[in-house]
């Protein structure tokens, strides 16, 4: 039997790359102190990053902003801090005010990753060209994260999201099988999970995927369904993340 609860990828949240090319246009005089706290919600080797409960840490002193001039320095220990500085030393000329305004909230974005979600977006950012293409991190990152390992949470939104879409035991199986890794080993529908915190995982189901078989049954039911679901999820990460400032003006 065929089953048709493959959704469009459209209809799913892009990962917060386009923030994550923000980070590093500033003057000399402009300086970060980041958060040695230890430890952190993932567990495991923190890679240099603060816990899942961190705020925005980084501290700004003085100066202005002007692409034309160095990047800003960081003197805390966040991995994904340190990349977004690297990334500005050999991409600055292609960044813009509003990315140095993002940059004072790296320590708060990377608090938002996963483990597996954060190691993927700092080995994207030394490797991904410097135009301002946020969909090519994206999909750096995304197939970086089919080797991940899903954590409980991550489980329970799939689960969830193909309980609620598909309406046969037999379809839920098939779904469950590719949400997150697609046979031919590529990024799922559901590959963008792996990326946040169980915290941001939760907020995800609680909100978006719980509530048992609802919208399953045919094809067009399916994809309202993932609709309704990729809509849901964006919203939760749009409350979740700090705002970009080149988007947002925050």
């Amino acid at each position: 039997m065929t089953h048709t609860w493959r959704f469009s990828l459209l209809v799913f949240p892009i990962a917060a790359a386009s923030f994550a090319f923000g980070g590093c246009s500033g003057d000399d005089s402009i300086h970060f102190t980041g958060s040695d706290a230890d430890g952190g919600g993932d567990g495991g080797d923190r890679d240099g990053t603060v816990g899942d409960a961190a705020g925005d840490t980084g501290a700004v002193d003085g100066g202005g902003v002007d692409s034309a001039l160095p990047c800003p320095t960081y003197a805390g220990t966040d991995g994904y801090c340190k990349a977004l500085v690297a990334y500005c030393g050999r991409c600055s000329p292609q960044l813009q005010g509003c990315d140095f305004d993002n940059f004072a909230k790296c320590e708060k974005l990377s608090s938002s990753y996963s483990k597996d979600g954060r190691v993927a977006v700092v080995e994207c950012l030394g490797k991904v060209s410097c135009a301002r293409d946020s969909t090519a991190l994206d999909r750096c990152v995304k197939d970086k994260l089919t080797n991940a390992t899903p954590t409980a949470a991550q489980v329970k939104v799939r689960n969830d999201v193909c309980t609620q879409c598909v309406g046969d035991d037999a379809g839920v199986t098939f779904c469950e099988a590719d949400f997150f890794v697609k046979p031919d080993g590529g990024a799922g529908v559901g590959t963008f999970v792996l990326e946040w915190n169980d915290g941001i995982a939760t907020a995800l189901d609680t909100n978006c995927a719980a509530g048992g078989p609802a919208d399953g049954g045919d094809a067009g039911t399916q994809v309202a369904c993932a609709i309704k679901f990729g809509l849901c999820a964006t919203a939760v990460l749009g409350a979740a993340l700090p705002k970009d400032a080149c988007k947002d003006g925050g």
